[in-house]
């Protein structure tokens, strides 16, 4: 194919290629117009693109491309349509799109881009559309030269941008400042460093239920819960609460991350709506995970997900037979805990036998010497993975708590 130098279009979208994209083609110094669109192309942007400096068109969008975008696509100087979306490219955007001075349609959507929105962008005077949505990025919309010569913007899907002025954080769709969700998203990380190195799941199929990996032995990070139940009443307008958090109610896919399914019961959050018109009234949710006062509110999501943890750990439903006269999971664990009960007490054991076994948790594995050092550092794994374990149950009770002012908050 690099023979055919007088090439200036090469249309080769909507098959089903394989493999990654051979450099050869970007020995085809006079293409003006390259398609590669839906097909099943891996790996990388080769840094070769570079070499085209009379490219104009460039899609290689519907793809399965990773890495990092190359640099040198901002040698591609008489570039006005570029179209990388639905791919798995990450990192930050290169700052060489700066050099793309021809540049009218740009679009980097649903990718693993991060970092800010660059400043670069301004010098792309003929830019007309720009899609960066659904990916990674985070910081300040940039207010200066980039978006005002735009026809048709997208930022939506990039839940760390946003904006301290709040008509460019409506226009834009971002959030209106940094304080609040900065709050947030460490909560998230305190939740998934507790929970994250601990949790049980299962080698199930793809889409299987979380009802399944509560009797199974096998790791899985399944905080991704805990950022559905922020993005609901948070980040959706109007907001959303779910009123049905419960394992049945959670799918893992084929990589064992975990969604939150089934919105049956879900309510949109109003002030002005009267509860008499809701249609769902009378549906507050399943026995067990029901907040007291059984409203839609986003102090309830937080108590049904305080007791999917502590369900998920302790390894007792809500509804248990042990469970009457009063006793319910959360007050159980709360009375457990202040008794100094032990952990090994009351968190399902096969937690423990993980880390005795020394298998699968390889970073607390220990060897079959009886050595004084293998003592000590198995001693001290256990110490460390106690405490993560206490503090997921924290979590759990706080999040759980009878009273909805005593509960933590994901505002």
């Amino acid at each position: 194919m690099s023979s055919c130098q007088k090439l200036k279009t090469l249309d080769l979208a909507e098959n089903r290629l394989t493999g990654s994209i051979p450099t050869e083609i970007f020995k085809l110094s006079n293409l003006t117009s390259l398609y590669l669109g839906q097909n099943l192309l891996g790996g990388s942007v080769p840094s070769e693109v570079g070499n085209l400096k009379e490219l104009e068109y460039f899609d290689v969008s519907g793809n399965h491309l990773s890495e990092n975008l190359t640099s040198s696509i901002g040698d591609c100087s008489s570039l006005r349509f570029l179209i990388l979306a639905r791919n798995n490219l990450s990192g930050q955007i290169p700052g060489s799109f700066g050099k793309l001075t021809s540049m009218e349609i740009l679009d980097l959507s649903s990718n693993k881009f991060s970092r800010k929105i660059l400043l670069d962008l301004e010098n792309l005077q003929y830019l007309r559309k720009l899609n960066l949505s659904f990916n990674y990025l985070e910081g300040e919309v940039p207010i200066g030269k980039i978006f005002p010569n735009l026809s048709s913007f997208s930022l939506q899907g990039n839940n760390e941008l946003y904006s301290s002025n709040q008509e460019i954080a409506r226009t834009f769709g971002v959030s209106p400042c940094k304080t609040k969700r900065t709050i947030r998203k460490n909560m998230l990380k305190i939740l998934a460093s507790a929970a994250g190195a601990t949790l049980v799941a299962a080698s199930c199929a793809r889409r299987c239920g979380i009802r399944v990996m509560l009797d199974s032995a096998t790791k899985a990070k399944y905080c991704h819960i805990a950022s559905a139940m922020d993005y609901l009443p948070n980040d959706c307008n109007p907001p959303i609460v779910h009123s049905d958090l419960k394992p049945e109610n959670i799918l893992l896919d084929e990589d064992l991350t975990a969604h939150v399914g089934d919105f049956g019961l879900a309510r949109f959050i109003s002030e002005n709506l009267s509860q008499g018109k809701s249609s769902t009234i009378g549906l507050k949710g399943s026995i067990g995970y029901i907040a007291p006062r059984g409203k839609a509110s986003r102090s309830g999501d937080v108590y049904r997900f305080g007791i999917l943890l502590l369900e998920i750990f302790i390894a007792k439903k809500p509804t248990d037979a042990m469970f009457k006269e009063g006793l319910n999971l959360n007050e159980f664990a709360s009375a457990m805990t202040l008794n100094g009960q032990a952990l090994n007490h009351i968190i399902d054991p096969r937690l423990f036998k993980n880390i005795n076994d020394g298998s699968p948790m390889q970073s607390l594995s220990i060897t079959s010497s009886s050595n004084s050092s293998n003592r000590t550092n198995h001693s001290y794994s256990m110490e460390k993975y106690e405490e993560c374990l206490g503090a997921v149950i924290r979590v759990g009770l706080a999040c759980a708590a009878q009273n909805a002012r005593d509960r933590l908050s994901i505002t």
